[in-house]
């Protein structure tokens, strides 16, 4: 989506990506490839090694390998007025840092999530509080990159602080807050479409029956084990319900197997749906679980904007501006990570009170237009235009 916005403000745009898929953890190619999407958009993909583990020495390794590939595919072409960054770019970003400087360009920084914040997660219950200092050495460097940008987007308000915070340098014009988004119009248009189901969408409804989704990357950060002990609980008390599971990653065969194996028959596995297909199954469903373990420092996920681009109520783990924004929409609700019997009283009282229901999706419809990609990205462009005025005064052409 920020490729598209800057093209479409007449920009030309080289879209740096790895080789490996983080998501689905396959390669994507195993030789440099170029991809021309359009005469002002190419893809330029860069073969790394795989690793299984989203925190693992394997995925530093593989992001050093990238941020190498990029520094030496990079240099024959022609210059750049202005180099983006997705931030965390912790292990790869030196590439960024140093053709920055080779050409001169300005230094925009996407602030997308929190690290190294997010890797006291992965550190033993009596290290985490010590984890500011084991992690000293990536909080300078993070320090370090920010203090070169010329400019900064923040996924979420939270971010934005942060960013505030490393990069007091920067006026407010050159940080701001830019919300993932979804093209709101495009996707719900795709919801209507006919189309092939997963067989567990075609169970015909029980009277009042709620059906819940959760769809995600399947990964440590995901309060996925509340999520199915939820579910137990509601099927033990007679609850009418169907919880969907959508999804690839690190948790998946875990997941295969505790549904085998305690034979939740309201609980259904869909796989990695593609997104055409995703849209026809929120159009089927009525809630969406954004489950988060306690500690994450995700603040405004992306199944949350498509979750209320679809309409559906939505119930959290999170804490901060997405959950406030439900809230005091009336789009959601929160339960306390890791508590199952609290997510399925959550759930329960949609069950139970379906005019809520209907309430909830009502205003999870209404807040959906807020994170309307072509809204949020028109403030991408112009922070893009406005540092390379700055950072180049004297240019003619700005």
């Amino acid at each position: 989506m920020l490729a598209e916005a800057l093209v479409a403000a007449g920009h030309r745009v080289t879209w740096w990506v790895s080789g490996f898929n983080h998501r689905t953890k396959q390669h994507r190619v195993q030789t440099p490839t170029t991809i021309d999407v359009s005469e002002r958009f190419s893809i330029r993909i860069v073969p790394t090694h795989a690793y299984e583990r989203n925190i693992s020495l394997a995925r530093i390794r593989a992001e050093r390998e990238y941020s190498n590939g990029v520094l030496r595919l990079s240099v024959s072409l022609p210059p750049p007025d202005v180099v983006m960054v997705s931030e965390p770019a912790l292990f790869y970003g030196g590439a960024a840092l140093a053709l920055q400087r080779h050409w001169r360009a300005a230094l925009i920084l996407d602030t997308l999530d929190l690290w190294p914040e997010m890797f006291h997660i992965a550190l033993p219950g009596l290290l985490q509080r010590f984890g500011r200092l084991i992690f000293a050495p990536l909080y300078a460097r993070r320090a370090r990159t920010f203090r070169r940008a010329d400019g900064v987007i923040a996924a979420s308000r939270d971010y934005r602080a942060v960013s505030r915070r490393l990069a007091p340098h920067l006026p407010d014009h050159l940080m701001q807050t830019v919300y993932f988004g979804v093209h709101v119009d495009e996707f719900r248009a795709a919801m209507r479409l006919e189309g092939p189901l997963p067989s567990a969408l075609c169970i015909p409804r029980e009277p009042g029956e709620v059906r819940c989704v959760f769809a995600s990357t399947l990964g440590s950060n995901y309060d996925v084990d509340t999520i199915i002990d939820a579910a137990a609980l509601m099927t033990e008390r007679g609850v009418s319900f169907r919880l969907y599971i959508a999804g690839t990653g690190p948790l998946e065969e875990a997941i295969r197997q505790r549904l085998k194996r305690e034979s939740l028959t309201r609980v259904h596995f869909l796989g990695n749906p593609t997104a055409s297909e995703m849209s026809r199954i929120y159009a089927r469903c009525d809630v969406g679980i954004a489950g988060y373990v306690a500690g994450s420092h995700v603040t405004m996920p992306i199944k949350g904007f498509h979750y209320c681009a679809a309409g559906l109520a939505v119930v959290t783990s999170l804490a901060g501006e997405y959950t406030d924004l439900l809230t005091e929409s009336g789009a959601g609700t929160r339960y306390q990570p890791g508590d199952a019997a609290a997510l399925a009283g959550a759930l329960e009282a949609y069950v139970n009170d379906h005019d809520l229901l209907r309430t909830a999706r009502a205003a999870s419809h209404v807040l959906g237009t807020k994170f309307d990609a072509h809204m949020q990205y028109a403030r991408l462009v112009q922070l893009v235009e406005r540092a390379v005025r700055v950072k180049h005064p004297t240019d003619s052409n700005g």
